[in-house]
């Protein structure tokens, strides 16, 4: 799904993409890199953070790149995964997390198949696949974020003949594993839940009485069918079932 808006700051010369046609995983410095691509840029698909020093990384398609920003919002470092991956162009890092003990997770849309990072990944952290295997058969990961207690939740959406044409669930798991399966089960069919919507983002906060917020964000692609959302659940680990 392609969106048009630019909150973030990318156009100018501080960073862009490499030159039309190369193909390269090599990590960039900002004053590095090239602007020829700048303007492919802007289909932002996914984001993480580092709470602890307020860096966040954004996901983009085409290219398959992967930005660092400073807590300030400057361009400081990239990655572009084109050259390691076969994803297709508009199927690049749909979903990504940087984890709690600073691993990367990145999963493209519809594939079956993640790549887990150890470290940064535009600073050259080597990318480690893994098998995905969907907790229900046709759904495509969206987003990705952790719970405290260290476990992941996946947003994944389906499309239906329907308007809006979408079907959504949660599903719940231990954090993905380089050259392991990954099989998180699920958790919620948001559909009875919550209006059905083309939900992309996907967010936790943790509450003081110990549950966790749990908010989603719906993309409505420009389209007079499709709506701009934001949704809150909370999550209570202490009612979950075994």
């Amino acid at each position: 799904m392609r969106t048009v808006s630019r909150p973030f700051p990318i156009a100018g010369t501080a960073l862009s993409s490499p030159c039309p046609g190369q193909r390269t995983g090599r990590p960039f410095r900002a004053e590095d890199v090239p602007s020829a691509l700048e303007d492919e840029l802007w289909d932002i698909e996914s984001a993480t953070r580092d709470p602890a020093t307020g860096h966040y990384w954004l996901g983009f398609e085409n290219f398959h790149a992967i930005l660092r920003y400073t807590p300030g919002h400057a361009p400081d470092a990239m990655r572009v995964l084109e050259g390691e991956v076969g994803w297709p162009s508009n199927a690049g890092a749909e979903a990504m997390i940087r984890l709690a003990d600073g691993r990367f997770v990145v999963l493209p849309e519809g594939g079956d198949e993640g790549l887990v990072f150890a470290s940064d990944p535009v600073l050259g952290a080597s990318a480690e696949p893994f098998d995905f295997r969907r907790p229900v058969p046709g759904y495509a990961a969206t987003d990705l974020a952790q719970l405290p207690d260290g476990r992941v939740l996946l947003l994944m959406r389906d499309t239906v003949f329907a308007i809006p044409p979408f079907e959504t669930l949660i599903a719940i798991g231990p954090p993905p594993r380089a050259g392991e399966a990954w099989t998180p089960r699920l958790a919620l069919r948001l559909d009875p839940v919550i209006p059905s919507e083309n939900y992309e983002g996907l967010a936790v906060r943790p509450l003081e009485d110990g549950r966790v917020a749990v908010w989603l964000m719906a993309d409505d692609n420009l389209s007079v069918l499709q709506r701009t959302l934001l949704a809150k659940l909370v999550f209570d680990s202490s009612a979950e079932r075994d």
